[in-house]
């Protein structure tokens, strides 16, 4: 990733520009008019960018309104989610899912975790933008999921039925804050209702206070119900919000 001087209103992505195939960049300076609108678009022109992610806070709607009205489109909210206190009893009234038990993934875990995790994530802002190829964005989870699970992540938990892989949750802790982050989770189409992704949820609070997290967080979409009920279960509330916004520009031609 390329660091932005302060005077530049975005920031080139290169990993992005190479997974999707067009130049990607991001809004990393302040939106507070029209002149930081073009100053956008300028600095796009200039560097050739096709797609450009800006992520607003949800605290600045004149922003937002100034995005929409210099084309960027609404793909996502974004909702972290933060547990202040991870040690914290089970609820009592919880029933664990009959037969089902937690384990470290494996190595010939990778290849069926890349499978599930290629179709469990398709309300992400990703699929919602049109320009970006569903396959694609399939890749972009499986391909996720198996970096964490050789060591991107500290640890992926496995959610075992029988044998059978009901559920996965990948893990990280920063021990300069003492707090864990909770990176992917997914729940096989066959186990779904059943309690799994509350017990992954609840067994990486058991992993992070045993690393010496005193907190956790991670960061959901706010059309996912389901699972911000699962996370309010858990002790978490919300912390921050924001609306990714994506922009396309015209393809610029060659020089």
């Amino acid at each position: 990733m390329t660091t932005p001087s302060w005077d530049e209103p975005c920031r080139r992505l290169d990993w992005d520009t190479a997974w999707w195939g067009v130049r990607t960049a991001e809004v990393v300076g302040p939106v507070k008019g029209d002149r930081e609108i073009r100053a956008l678009d300028e600095w796009c022109l200039r560097n050739r960018v096709r797609l450009l992610y800006f992520l607003c806070p949800s605290t600045e709607p004149a922003a937002a309104q100034l995005a929409e009205a210099a084309g960027f489109r609404l793909m996502d909210v974004r909702i972290g989610l933060q547990n202040d206190s991870i040690a914290h009893p089970t609820s009592q009234d919880r029933q664990d899912p009959t037969g089902v038990s937690i384990r470290m993934v494996k190595a010939n875990d990778v290849d069926a975790l890349g499978r599930l995790a290629s179709r469990s994530y398709r309300f992400t802002r990703f699929y919602a933008d049109a320009g970006l190829p569903d396959g694609r964005c399939d890749d972009l989870y499986r391909t996720w999921i198996e970096q964490d699970c050789r060591g991107k992540a500290d640890a992926v938990l496995l959610a075992d039925l029988g044998g059978e892989m009901a559920g996965y949750i990948s893990c990280a802790v920063d021990r300069s804050r003492s707090r864990g982050a909770i990176g992917l989770v997914g729940v096989s189409d066959a186990h779904q209702g059943q309690g799994i992704g509350s017990f992954l949820v609840e067994a990486s609070l058991r992993w992070f206070e045993g690393e010496g997290a005193t907190t956790a967080y991670v960061v959901t979409q706010g059309r996912n119900v389901a699972a911000l009920r699962v996370y309010e279960r858990h002790g978490f509330v919300a912390h921050d919000t924001g609306f990714w916004f994506h922009k396309w520009y015209p393809a610029s031609p060659d020089p």
